[in-house]
Formats: structure tokens, sequence, C-alpha cells
């Protein structure tokens, strides 16, 4: 069996730091960056060429 194109993308992923800057280590500010910066830029960079043969 095989799945349909994609036609649609939504990178729904987020997290946040607790607390001010002030009390937020970098560890947990490289978290935030995983998550929110590379976690969504994965998300387009695999799925562009599929929306781009959908025509999306």
């Amino acid at each position: 069996m095989r799945a349909g194109g994609v036609d649609a993308v939504v990178a729904n992923a987020g997290v946040m730091a607790s607390g001010g800057v002030e009390d937020m280590d970098l560890d947990e500010l490289r978290r935030v960056i995983e998550v929110n910066l590379r976690g969504t830029w994965l998300t387009l960079r695999s799925s562009t060429p599929h929306l781009a043969r959908a025509g999306g």
C-alpha cells in the first residue's frame, strides 16, 4: 500500500525555558534552540522536496 503525497506541513514543536535570562544556563539555551529552531529546520528540510512535487 502506498500513501498519498504531502500537501502541507506543520512544524508544531516548541519548548521554553523556565525563569528569565539571568536564570538560564547554556545547556538550557541549547535545548531551546535545538527544539525550536533546529527542529523546525529539519522538518522543513525533509518535507520541502515532497511539497515541491505536490505543488504545495
